[in-house]
């Protein structure tokens, strides 16, 4: 300016994103993916599952992969591992 005054920005847009509850988003990427998640949870809602399913729905696949396989009478990788324990 004319006054010679020089202003500084000190506006930190990350921080007050954080501090105002409000996304923010810096990739094109990331801006289609954001709009993506927005309406898939107004079409569907969300659902939260605990961890610990996940954890037994895995145990219960390498059991019956594990049956599966001594039944066929053949053992992959995995298979040996468990087996061999």
């Amino acid at each position: 300016p004319e006054s010679g005054t020089v202003f500084i920005s000190v506006a930190d847009p990350h921080k007050d994103a954080l501090l105002g509850q409000v996304p923010y988003i810096t990739t094109i990427r990331g801006a289609k993916a954001a709009v993506e998640a927005i309406r898939s949870t107004r079409e569907k809602g969300i659902e939260v599952t605990p961890l610990q399913e996940y954890h037994r729905y895995a145990g219960k696949f390498w059991v019956l992969r594990r049956e599966r396989e001594r039944a066929q009478g053949s053992m992959s990788y995995m298979g040996q591992r468990w087996l061999h324990r």
